[in-house]
C-alpha cells in the first residue's frame, strides 16, 4: 500500500478540504478513475457503473450489446440472449472494440432435458391415488378400483411454445393393468384438450404417437385414464417437437439404432406378444421372440396381441406352428376394440402353416384368442408385413427348402399294393386296406453302398394298423425288420445294413389283419452312418426332434407323467390328522412333475383296514377333501398312475389319527421366512381350537396379514404371537454366512476353538465374506449359529419342551443354494437347538407356490427338488423326534395366494388377481395352519 503523508487518521483542516474536493471528483468526474491521497487510482461513480455493466446489463441481441460497446471495457465479457432454444445466453468478450464469442454458453432448461416436457405432476383436480416420477421421462401412476367410472390425470408443463398445426411426437414404452391411458395437449390444469388424444398400447418395445395442436394455447402434456378398474400405469416417455436439442437427438438416435439392430436380428416383423390384462390368459409365457406358451384354465374369453401397423387394404402373412394341448386358438386383425379382419381358427398339430390376413381398416393389433373354453398350448409365430429383413428371408427360404422334396434324400419311385395310397408328398401319405392279405409300399432311392446303418424318422397316426419296416437291398429285403409305433408321435429307428448290402430304399408293410386298417404316415430318411443326407435334413431332423419332445411333454401332461415323477411321489412316511378336522389335498403338489395337470392323470389316496370298514379311494386331481375318519387303516397310500404305461407309483405313509380334544400348553418356535408373520397366527387358531393352548416362543411377534393388506387378524392377542420369521432370509442368513439387515439376528455368537473342531464349515466370517473357517482359517473372527441369546430373548429355558417348526428353503432357491446345502445346514441348526434345549423336537415343513410360477422357481419340478431333498434327509426319523409336515400337499396353488381386488361390478362381483404367487393370503394361511396343527401336536406328544 502506498504511504499517506501525513499518515492516515491525521486530523487536519487541510486534509478535510482535500477529501471534499476528491469526493466531488469521484462523484462528478467524467473520468473512470481518480487518485486518492496516496496516488492510487480509485473508481469514480462513472467507473463503477461502467465496470458493472458487463455482468448486470442484459442484452437481447448481439447488435444491442455491440451498440453499447462504450460501456463494456476492453477485455471484459458480457452476455446476450440466445436467438434460439440451444442456450439461454451466449458469452462474448470486448476485443479492441468488437464483441467476439468466447465459445461458452449458458444452457437453458429446454436444452438440458430429454424432450420438451418438465417433471410430471398429479393433477389435484383429477388425482391418481399415487404418482411417482423420478425424472421428466418416467412416470408411474396407480389408482384403486371404484364403483363408477372416474377420470384421473397427470400432466407435465411444455418447455417450448406450441403453434397451431405443430406436431408433438410422443415416443413411449407402456405397461400396466386396468384402464388404458390416453395422451394429449391441454391448455391448463382445468382447461380443454387442443389435440387428438390417442390411446397408448402396452408393448415391450418403444412406440410412437403424434399429437397435432389445434390451437396455440397448449401449455401441458396430459395423460389420463377414465375407468372404474384398478389401474397401474408405468410409462417411459420422450415427447419432442421438430426442433430437438442435442441430448434428445442423441437419445432418439440411440433408440433408433437399437430398434434397427433388433429389427435385423428378429424373425418377422414382431418380437413381442402382450397378454391382454383385460382378458388375460391365466398362464402366459413368452419364451423367446417367437415362442409363446399359454393356458386358459378358467374357460373364459382370453386374449393376447402383437402390435402391428397395417393400413386399410394392406395384408400380413402369419406363419405359425401350433401345438394345442386343449381347446382352440383363433387369430384376427384389430384396431383397439374394433375388429378389422376376418376370424381364422389356427390349425394345431405342430406343422408350419402360413395364412394371409387382409386389413379392412387401419390395423394396430394382431390378436390371438380363445373363446369361453379351457385351452392350452404353445406356438411359434412369424408375423410379416412390409419388407422382410435378411434373417427372415433366410429362415423362410430354409423352411421352403425343408418343405421341398429335393432337400431330403430323393425318392426315385414309389409303388404300393395297399387298397388306397394317397400321397401329400413323397414322404407323407395316407393308406388304408381291407386287411385280407399282405400289403406293402416300396420307396426306391439311388443305391448307396458301404453303409452300416440308416436312421429313419417317422410318425404314424392309427388306431388299428400294425406296420413294419425294412430296408431294401436292390430287389431284395435288407433282413432288418422293425416294428413301427403308431401313436401319432415322432420316433427314430435305426436300420442296420449288413456287410455287402446296398441301401436302395425301404418298404413299409402289413400282414393280413382282420377288420382292416388305415394310417397317416410320415417317413423320412435322416442319416447314413451318422451323417445327415443333406444339410436341410439336419434341420428337418432338429425340427421333428423338437416336435417329438413337445409331443412327449404334451402327452405326459395329458397322461399325468413328468420327469422324475415316477420315483418322486413327494409325501412323508408318517402322516397325522386331528379327528374331526377336514383334510384337503392338491394332487398336482403331491408329485414332482410339471403343473398344470390334464385329463387322464390319477393321483389317488387309498387306505383300508382289516375290519371290513369302508375303503378309502379318492382321486385328488385337482383336489379333494376327506375326513380323518375316512382313513380306515393304519396306512395312507398316495398312488400316482401317471406314466401312461399302466404302472402305479406309490408312497405309503403310516397314519395316526390324533384325538379331537387336546390339552396343555404347547410351546412352539417357528423358524421361517416372510411366510412366518402371515401363517403363524393360523396355526395359533387351529391349535387352540383343539383345547390345547398355543404358547409361542420367538424374538418377534405377529398378528398376521389380512387380505386388505393390514397386519392385524381378528382374534389375535393384542400383544401379538411370538415367532421367528424374517422376510427374504435364507437358511444361511440365520446361520451367519450372509447378512440381511432388515431384522435382528439373535442366533449368533463368537466361534471358539471347540466350534472350529466340531463345525469348521459352519463357523463363518464375522465380516460376512461368506467364507467359513474350513475355507479360510486365517480370518480375523468367526461366528456360529447358537440359540443362547435367542432363548433369553424368547423366554425359553434349557429344560423346556419345545416344538421347533423349520420352514426355510424358498429363498435358498432364489439365492442359488442347492437343496443339499439347505438340508445339511438345517440339520446343523437342529443339532445346535438340541445342544441347548435337550427336549426339543422338530417339524420340517415346506410351502407350495402359485399357479403361474412367475417368481423364483419358474416351475414346479425345480421347486419340488427342495421338498424331495427334505424327505431324503428328515423323513423316517420319528425316533429322533423329527417329522415332516406335508404342507405343500395341502395348500391351494390356484386360490391360496395373496390377493388383490382389481374391480367390483355393479352387481358386487369382485375381480381378484393373484399377483404375488408366493405369499399366501388369508385362505392360504388358514390352509397352512390346518396342515401344521396335527404334525405340531404329534411332535409335542413324541
Amino acid at each position: 500500500m502506498a504511504e499517506f503523508i501525513p499518515p492516515l487518521g491525521t486530523a487536519d483542516p487541510q486534509i478535510f478540504m482535500d477529501n471534499v474536493r476528491r469526493l466531488d471528483q469521484l462523484m462528478q468526474s467524467s473520468e473512470l478513475t481518480f487518485p486518492d491521497r496516496a496516488g492510487e487510482l480509485l473508481y469514480t461513480w462513472r467507473g463503477i457503473h461502467q465496470t458493472l455493466i458487463p455482468l448486470s446489463k442484459q442484452y437481447m441481441t448481439l447488435a444491442a450489446a455491440q451498440a453499447d460497446i462504450a460501456n463494456i471495457p476492453t477485455g471484459s465479457a458480457t452476455y446476450y440472449r440466445s436467438p434460439d432454444d440451444s442456450a439461454l445466453a451466449i458469452e462474448v468478450i470486448n476485443t479492441a472494440g468488437a464483441l467476439q464469442p468466447t465459445g461458452r454458453k449458458m444452457p437453458s432448461q429446454s436444452s438440458m432435458v430429454i424432450g420438451i416436457v418438465d417433471s410430471w405432476v398429479n393433477n389435484n383436480l383429477y388425482p391418481f391415488d399415487t404418482l411417482s416420477s423420478p425424472n421428466e421421462n418416467a412416470v408411474s401412476m396407480n389408482v384403486a378400483a371404484v364403483s363408477t367410472i372416474a377420470y384421473r390425470e397427470a400432466y407435465s408443463a411444455l418447455l417450448s411454445p406450441v403453434a397451431v398445426g405443430d406436431i408433438i411426437t410422443v415416443r413411449y414404452k407402456y405397461s400396466g393393468t386396468g384402464g388404458a391411458p390416453t395422451i394429449g395437449l391441454k391448455t391448463s390444469l382445468n382447461g380443454t384438450f387442443v389435440s387428438n388424444q390417442p390411446t397408448l398400447t402396452s408393448s415391450n418395445d418403444w412406440q410412437e404417437v403424434q399429437l397435432t395442436a389445434t390451437a396455440a394455447t397448449a401449455t401441458l402434456l396430459a395423460i389420463g385414464v377414465n375407468t372404474r378398474l384398478a389401474t397401474t400405469v408405468q410409462l417411459s416417455i420422450i415427447a419432442y417437437a421438430s426442433k430437438k436439442n442435442a441430448i434428445t437427438t442423441a437419445i432418439l438416435n440411440s433408440l433408433d439404432s437399437i430398434s434397427s439392430l433388433n429389427g435385423k436380428v428378429r424373425i418377422g416383423s414382431v418380437d413381442s406378444w402382450v397378454n391382454n390384462t383385460g382378458y388375460p390368459f391365466s398362464v402366459f409365457s413368452q419364451v423367446n421372440n417367437n415362442r409363446v406358451n399359454y393356458v386358459n384354465s378358467t374357460g373364459v374369453y382370453s386374449e393376447m396381441y402383437a402390435n402391428i401397423n397395417v393400413p386399410s387394404g394392406g395384408s400380413l402373412t402369419f406363419s405359425y406352428s401350433l401345438d394345442a394341448t386343449a381347446g382352440r386358438l383363433f387369430a384376427r386383425l384389430a384396431n383397439g376394440s374394433a375388429w378389422t379382419g376376418d376370424e381364422v381358427q389356427l390349425a394345431g398339430g405342430g406343422a408350419r402353416q402360413t395364412i394371409t390376413l387382409v386389413a379392412a381398416a387401419d390395423t394396430k393389433q394382431l390378436k390371438l384368442y380363445t373363446r369361453a373354453e379351457i385351452s392350452a398350448g404353445s406356438f411359434f409365430a412369424e408375423v410379416n408385413y412390409g419388407q422382410k429383413n435378411a434373417l427372415t428371408e433366410q429362415i423362410d427360404s430354409l423352411y421352403s427348402a425343408v418343405a421341398s422334396a429335393n432337400a431330403v434324400l430323393a425318392i426315385l419311385s414309389q409303388s404300393s399294393t395297399f387298397d388306397s395310397f394317397v400321397k401329400s408328398s413323397p414322404y407323407t401319405y395316407t393308406l388304408s386296406d381291407a386287411g385280407v392279405a399282405y400289403k406293402q409300399a416300396i420307396s426306391t432311392v439311388d443305391n448307396i453302398s458301404g453303409l452300416n446303418t440308416v436312421k429313419m424318422m417317422y410318425k404314424i397316426s392309427s388306431s388299428n394298423a400294425a406296420l413294419k419296416i425294412q430296408s431294401r437291398n436292390g430287389s431284395n429285403w435288407g433282413a432288418n425288420e422293425r416294428t413301427l409305433v403308431a401313436d401319432g408321435d415322432y420316433h427314430e429307428i435305426d436300420l442296420p445294413i449288413a456287410s455287402g448290402q446296398v441301401f436302395s430304399g425301404w418298404g413299409v408293410y402289413s400282414s393280413a389283419k382282420a377288420g382292416g386298417y388305415s394310417a397317416d404316415v410320415t417317413m423320412i430318411p435322416i442319416s447314413a452312418n451318422g451323417v445327415f443326407f443333406t444339410p436341410a435334413t439336419a434341420i428337418l431332423y432338429g425340427l421333428m426332434a423338437a416336435s417329438a419332445s413337445l409331443d412327449s411333454r404334451v402327452t405326459a401332461l395329458e397322461n399325468g407323467q413328468a420327469t422324475d415323477q415316477n420315483t418322486d411321489v413327494i409325501f412323508p412316511a408318517y402322516f397325522y390328522a386331528v379327528d374331526g378336522r377336514p383334510l384337503r389335498f392338491y394332487g398336482a403338489n403331491m408329485v414332482s412333475g410339471t403343473r398344470p395337470w390334464h385329463n387322464n392323470t390319477d393321483i389317488v389316496l387309498s387306505s383300508h383296514g382289516y375290519e371290513g370298514k369302508s375303503v378309502l379311494l379318492k382321486d385328488v386331481v385337482p383336489d379333494a377333501m376327506i375326513m380323518p375318519s375316512e382313513i380306515n387303516g393304519p396306512t395312507l397310500n398316495i398312488n400316482a398312475r401317471a406314466d401312461g404305461s399302466g404302472n402305479v407309483f406309490r408312497k405309503k405313509a403310516a397314519f395316526t389319527k390324533l384325538a379331537a380334544t387336546q390339552t396343555g400348553n404347547v410351546k412352539v418356535a417357528t423358524i421361517m421366512d416372510s411366510l412366518g408373520e402371515r401363517c403363524v397366527p393360523w396355526l395359533y387358531f387351529a391349535l387352540n381350537t383343539t383345547g390345547a393352548t398355543y404358547a409361542g416362543a420367538g424374538s418377534r411377534k405377529t398378528r398376521g396379514m389380512t387380505d386388505d393388506g393390514g397386519y392385524t387378524l381378528p382374534n389375535t392377542p393384542a400383544d401379538g404371537i411370538p415367532f421367528d420369521g424374517r422376510g427374504g432370509w435364507t437358511t444361511f442368513d440365520y446361520i451367519g454366512k450372509t447378512q440381511k439387515t432388515n431384522f435382528s439376528q439373535p442366533f449368533l455368537r463368537d466361534a471358539v476353538a471347540a466350534d472350529f473342531a466340531a463345525y469348521p464349515q459352519y463357523c463363518y466370517d464375522k465380516a460376512y465374506s461368506g467364507q467359513s473357517y474350513a475355507d479360510n482359517p486365517n480370518l480375523a473372527g468367526y461366528h456360529i449359529f447358537d440359540v443362547t441369546a435367542w432363548m433369553a430373548a424368547s423366554g425359553v429355558s434349557a429344560s423346556d419342551k419345545l416344538v421347533v417348526v423349520i420352514q426355510l428353503g424358498y429363498n435358498d432357491l432364489y439365492y442359488s443354494y442347492t437343496p443339499q446345502q439347505t438340508v445339511d445346514a438345517q440339520e446343523f441348526m437342529i443339532a445346535k437347538f438340541r445342544e441347548k434345549i435337550a427336549n426339543s423336537r422338530f417339524v420340517i415343513s415346506h410351502q407350495a407356490f402359485g399357479w403361474s410360477g412367475v417368481s423364483a422357481p419358474q416351475n414346479w419340478p425345480d421347486f419340488a427338488k427342495w421338498i424331495t431333498q427334505k424327505l431324503r434327509k428328515f423323513d423316517n426319523r420319528i425316533s429322533e423326534k423329527i417329522l415332516v409336515a406335508p404342507a405343500w400337499a395341502q395348500l391351494s396353488y390356484k386360490y391360496g395366494m395373496n390377493e388383490t381386488i382389481t374391480a367390483t361390478s355393479d352387481t358386487g362381483v369382485q375381480t381378484v388377481s393373484l399377483p404375488d404367487d408366493v405369499h399366501p393370503g388369508e385362505l392360504g394361511g388358514a390352509q397352512w395352519g390346518d396342515a401344521l396343527v396335527a404334525p405340531v401336536l404329534a411332535a409335542w406328544n413324541l
